[in-house]
């Protein structure tokens, strides 16, 4: 007969197995990146209404930069390999500097929503990168995804009209598209990392060289007119360098 534990009932095993947890973790990582993400565009395209993409983004990468200074002590890289730099290169240009420097201009051409629809596209793109690029396998339902996925794109860029505040749908879901394409890649090469780096080293070394790829917006701070520094800029700036800057960096970037 099975002995009980305490309050009778007969022992149990979990539901969730570590194998699962742990297989599940970077689906889950992904997937808050891109809530993150998504949760951006309105006050991204407050921002850049208001200001130069250059100079929003140069804010959100120095606003990160500061909260990642006070962990600087554990940022040393656990295991450097010969040849790491040039793989580390394409990592922070594919982020955050080419995906944005894509997004933000991006958003001055289409409307928050359709920006949001494209950007669910990434985990798609990550499966198919995968296959490509490390080999891994693909099934037909991911394969059938991304197709879904991308003539979900062109079929809401075609259908939708511009306007006074979307003046080029084409053009913007093109640079947002290829923002995530960036992302995708980042991802990819963070995966190879992640094994042998500590994760707030790889998020830092992304801010930091955001903060320096960016810094032509600086002067353009100073020659902005100051009735632009309304409320709800100012707190969509601090949303932004906060939570959406560093959020989706730490997702990636942790497991």
């Amino acid at each position: 007969m099975e002995i009980t534990k305490a309050y009778g009932h007969p022992s149990r095993k979990s539901l969730i197995s570590p194998e699962t947890l742990k297989n599940g973790l970077p689906i889950i990582a992904i997937l808050t990146a891109v809530l993150l993400w998504g949760g951006s565009f309105v006050a991204m395209r407050i921002s850049v209404k208001a200001l130069s993409p250059w100079t929003v983004m140069w804010i959100r990468m120095m606003t990160a930069s500061v909260l990642v200074l006070p962990f600087i002590g554990r940022m040393k890289p656990l295991n450097y390999r010969k040849g790491d730099w040039k793989m580390l290169i394409s990592m922070v240009m594919f982020q955050p500097c080419f995906y944005f420097f894509l997004e933000a201009n991006a958003l001055r051409f289409t409307t928050s929503s359709q920006a949001g629809v494209v950007a669910a596209s990434v985990p798609l793109l990550v499966g198919l990168g995968a296959w490509l690029m490390l080999k891994e396998a693909i099934t037909r339902f991911m394969l059938a995804g991304v197709v879904l996925s991308i003539g979900g794109v062109v079929g809401l860029t075609l259908l939708g009209a511009a306007d006074d505040t979307a003046k080029n749908l084409l053009l913007g879901n093109t640079l947002e598209f290829c923002a995530m394409i960036c992302a995708a890649a980042n991802m990819l090469i963070v995966k190879q990392f992640s094994r042998r780096y500590n994760p707030w080293a790889l998020t830092a070394l992304q801010v930091f060289t955001g903060a320096l790829f960016f810094i032509p917006g600086l002067p353009l701070l100073f020659t902005s007119d100051t009735v632009v520094w309304h409320a709800d800029l100012i707190i969509s700036l601090l949303f932004l360098g906060f939570f959406v800057t560093l959020g989706p960096l730490v997702c990636i970037t942790g497991v």
